[in-house]
């Protein structure tokens, strides 16, 4: 078992990573190839892959980084956790920038979810998601083939002057595009004519709002360095 201590930064905050095995590989890059730098970085890491750091943590049984086009791909059943947000799907590839996220792409069943309270579940599903981040955030999904979501809306009880969940939207469309706002659903602009209904919330069923595949992995998730060996 080996530990490394990721080279690459993001705002002074390191990635932390543990796996069966971990290979780094360094190659001469050709003329067209070649920027500032003349090496080409590549690491691999199998089996049983798992890192965090601040504003992002990960699990998968394969990942493959290239440092010249900054693109970390997950293989075998990745999760990636992300703030308050959850993201399955049957591939990730994350690309990042000098100091932050810069897009995620979800091939496959991509499933988003996000905690509202232990009961509530904010939820996105689709055939292929590309996510946009700000600020290590994510702050636009993009969702292509079979979009489905549903999501809560809070309002401000008249009596307390405190946010609760009033009611549930639940939607269909096969192409939309979801804005966040301080890692909550600001937004949704469907692409296309959908299927939606907001069910007040004291007349539903919780179990009947759980979207097909939900599986939420709070417990997996590896918030501090030490998590990264437990499996």
């Amino acid at each position: 078992m080996y530990l490394l201590l990721l080279a690459k930064h993001f705002d002074n905050d390191t990635l932390y990573m543990h796996a069966d095995t971990l290979k780094a590989i360094q190659k001469k890059t050709s003329k067209k190839q070649a920027s500032t730098d003349s090496t080409k970085q590549e690491l691999y890491a199998y089996h049983k892959v798992k890192f965090t750091k601040k504003d992002m943590q990960g699990k998968c049984d394969s990942m493959y980084y290239n440092a010249i086009d900054s693109v970390m791909k997950m293989r075998g059943k990745p999760i990636l956790w992300n703030n308050v947000n959850q993201l399955t799907a049957d591939c990730i590839n994350i690309t990042t920038g000098k100091k932050s996220l810069k897009t995620m792409e979800l091939f496959g069943t991509a499933f988003v979810i996000s905690e509202t309270d232990s009961l509530h579940y904010n939820q996105v599903k689709g055939k292929y998601m590309k996510g946009f981040f700000n600020d290590n955030k994510l702050v636009r999904v993009n969702v292509e083939g079979n979009g489905q979501t549903i999501y809560y809306v809070n309002e401000k009880d008249k009596k307390t002057n405190k946010e609760e969940i009033k009611a549930v939207n639940r939607a269909e469309c096969s192409d939309l595009t979801i804005y966040l706002k301080e890692n909550e659903i600001d937004r949704i602009t469907f692409k296309t004519k959908p299927d939606a209904t907001v069910f007040p919330i004291d007349q539903i069923e919780l179990k009947e709002f759980k979207l097909k595949g939900f599986n939420w992995r709070k417990k997996e998730q590896p918030l501090k360095k030490e998590d990264i060996f437990i499996w």
